[in-house]
Order: C-alpha cells, then structure tokens, then sequence
C-alpha cells in the first residue's frame, strides 16, 4: 500500500508543474510580412509553451532578423476561446466578427503563429532588453513620424482593457480596430504580437447548469435566495433555490414565489459551550390564491467548538399556513439534510421536504414542499465583496448513481463471461496412454470390414 501512494506522489509531481502552467498559460498570436515564423516546430494538442521555448523556438528569429518594428498589444485577459468565439471562427463564410482585422491580417502575413498556451510572464520587459531600438510604450495609438529609427529594432508597445467593458465583444472590436490602424500602412519589416497578462475564465451562463452533479449552486437573480446575518459567522444563514411548490396529498401542486419572503424573525442562540441553533424563519409576505400564511421555520444546531463539527436540521423545524378558508395548520418538516462538516453545504438538485400533520391532528393531510436546486449553508459562510459564499458542496446524490450501476452490471457480465473461459480451460484433458519405447507398441487396427 504503501509503494502505490509513493508511485501516485510521484506521477503528481511529474504532471502539477503541467496542471499549474495549464491554469495560467494565455495565449499568443503573432503575424508578420517577413518569413520569421516559416519552419516551426509544431506543437503538440494541449501543450503549454514555457518561457524559455518561447525565447529561443520563435523570439531569437524575430530578434536577430533584419530591423523591423515589434508590435505588441497587451489586454488584461485573453483566452484562445475568446479569439474563437469574438473571431466568429466557427462560421467558415463568417468576416471575422468582431476580430475581422485580425482575422484578414493572419490570412494575408507572409507568416503568422498560434500558441493556444503560453506560460505567464513579462513579454514586454523581455522584448525591451533585446531590441536594438527604442521602446514606445502607447496611451494613444497614433505613431507620428520620425518616432522609430528605421535602422533598428524597436518595440511599440500598446495596451487594451477589455475585462472591466460592459460589452466584451464591443471592446474586442474597438481593439482590433486600433490594431489595424497601427499595422496598416507599415512600409518597413513588422512583427505584431498579441497577447495578454493573465487568462479570462469564461462563465457559463445558468441554463448550462448540470442537474445531477456535484457542484455549488449558482445563483441569479430569478433564484430564491434566503440570508440571514449575524455578527458572527457561526450564526448566519445562506440558503438559495431554483424554485418552490407545494404539493398537499393528490391536489395540484402550489408554486410559490422566489421573491417577497422576509426573514426578520430568525434568531441565533447558543446551548452552552457546544452546540449553536440558528433558527431561519422565512414568511411569505403575499398571500396567494389557494394558500394564506405561509410561514417555513428551519433550525440549525452547529458544534463549532468540536474537532470534527457537523452541522443538522432539528426535527424542531416545521411549515405553517391555510389553504383557501380553512384555519392555519402546522407541520412537522422532514427535509432529508443529512449532517455536513461545519465549513461544507449541503446541495441537492431535487429535494424534498416531507410535510407530516402535527401529533395529535388526525385527518390532516399529508404533503411535499420540492425544492429545485436547493444549497444551505448555516455556518462558515464568507463573503466576496457583498455577495455571500458557499463552502464545498455535500451533495445528495448517492454512492450508487446510475453510471456505478452500469459499471457494476458490465464488470459482472465480463466476471460471468472469464468464469466460463476459464472453466472451460481447466476442463481440458489430454490422452492418458502414449507409446512407450521400452513396452508394447500400441496398434491400431485399420482392416477393412
């Protein structure tokens, strides 16, 4: 056991210096009317450039080719899915979208480079210590003559912001058009180069949510969210969904609002030194038509004090409200939250709270409360900026998920199929009888009748 953790330590540490370059590598495009990039090594399918690859493989051809003039545009965060997606690349009669210039520059080059994956680093500084010439480094794009020695190499330098615009594909299209105007018209050698200083992480939008899978919420602003705050992190609330209804026997199901719920009666208290309960109260403020004085009330009990602390659901929780005339009932709430580790959420694509008529209340029927995309989290809540957290994800999904099952069932059928091959081997006999030199020969009799 022992030797299998030291070999899985050991092909970690090949490959981390690979995971590590992969999620910070940005990408490089490059594009010139001289032949510098003719003749490059190729490179491999999810291969991550290192900086010094990148010097000696295609920046020492620029640098010690004729005199030319280096640009480089600079945005604060680029992936090759933002080229391929503002590129419109997909569309083989397509311009180029917002990066048409582009697009028509790289056609037209005498060469041009891709790197999906570079590793991060000070390009800039790097170029401005090898160039013969000057070193521009531009707030407006326009290049006034007599700027640049012609007799050397100098670098222009020129910076885009495209992270912090309202319309990403707006400021793609603003630079490519400023990148075209510095390029255009070069009567000189030029080698243009475009990169960026870190990677953009595309967010995918909510309807590209996984329902099954273990993952954190993410929220919108259709989303029932409930957040009660405490002083202290030990007695918050942070509880989203993606929708509520109501189901009370074999009647239709009542689907409740994502918004108009307060929650100005939850408390916090403590029981001693050991356990926190934090009580959510969440009150619908409308009534609707089949269903007056909706009221849920939810209770945590933490043990924030302990090694391991885990985080319940009192069986103290309970639903109350009044269908059409009828007087305002209470009961008992089952959600099914099975205890989590203080830092972690509970997350379930489905759940269901069983609704169970109080003791004592016979002819009271029984219901569901489903609950879509539920994510609760009573205790170790942080925050980015103003918008709360969630820690790590306990999802309900169970051990035995349908891809398990599948597994197990075909790892069954070939166990079934090599019992049989093998039984069918050791089944195998051969002749107990053979010639023997020093005894009788054995004969066969051949006559025919």
């Amino acid at each position: 056991m022992e030797g299998s953790i030291q070999f899985v330590l050991y092909i970690l540490a090949i490959f981390s210096p690979i995971f590590c370059f992969g999620e910070q590598a940005v990408p490089l495009i490059a594009w010139s009317n001289t032949r510098s990039f003719t003749n490059k090594p190729r490179i491999s399918a999810g291969k991550v450039i290192t900086r010094e690859e990148l010097s000696t493989n295609y920046l020492t051809s620029i640098l010690h080719s004729k005199p030319q003039n280096i640009f480089l545009f600079v945005f604060d965060e680029l992936s090759i899915d933002d080229v391929t997606r503002y590129s419109d690349a997909y569309n083989s009669d397509g311009q180029g979208g917002a990066l048409s210039h582009l697009k028509k520059a790289m056609t037209e080059s005498l060469s041009s480079l891709v790197l999906p994956s570079v590793e991060l680093g000070d390009l800039q500084k790097e170029l401005s210590s090898k160039v013969s010439g000057a070193t521009v480094d531009l707030h407006n794009p326009i290049l006034g003559s007599g700027t640049l020695d012609t007799t050397k190499t100098n670098l222009v330098v020129m910076r885009f912001d495209v992270a912090s615009s309202d319309s990403k594909e707006e400021a793609f299209s603003n630079a490519d058009n400023i990148m075209n105007s510095m390029v255009r018209g070069q009567r000189n050698s030029f080698t243009a180069i475009l990169t960026a200083t870190q990677k953009s992480v595309p967010k995918p939008p909510p309807s590209d949510r996984l329902t099954i899978s273990r993952h954190l919420l993410q929220t919108d602003e259709s989303s029932f969210i409930a957040f009660y705050n405490s002083k202290t992190p030990e007695c918050s609330v942070y509880m989203t969904a993606n929708a509520l209804s109501l189901t009370m026997g074999s009647a239709k199901p009542i689907t409740l609002p994502n918004s108009g719920w307060s929650f100005s009666n939850s408390s916090c208290r403590t029981d001693g030194d050991e356990q926190v309960i934090v009580n959510l109260e969440m009150k619908l403020d409308k009534d609707l038509t089949d269903l007056k004085d909706f009221k849920m009330s939810l209770t945590f009990i933490t043990t924030p004090k302990k090694a391991n602390s885990f985080w319940t659901v009192s069986s103290a929780s309970f639903v109350e409200f009044a269908e059409g005339s009828e007087t305002t009932k209470t009961y008992d709430l089952q959600t099914g939250i099975t205890e989590t580790p203080t830092s972690f959420s509970y997350h379930c694509s489905d759940g269901v709270f069983t609704l169970s008529p109080r003791q004592g209340r016979k002819g009271v029927t029984s219901g569901q409360l489903m609950i879509t995309e539920l994510q609760v989290q009573p205790s170790g809540i942080t925050k980015k900026g103003e918008v709360p957290q969630f820690g790590p994800a306990n999802d309900c999904v169970g051990f035995f998920t349908e891809g398990i099952w599948m597994g197990l069932f075909m790892g069954l059928i070939l166990l079934l199929i090599f019992s049989f091959g093998l039984g069918m081997m050791s089944s195998l006999r051969v002749m107990d009888k053979f010639d023997d030199p020093k005894g009788k020969t054995i004969t066969v009799n051949t006559s025919a009748d």
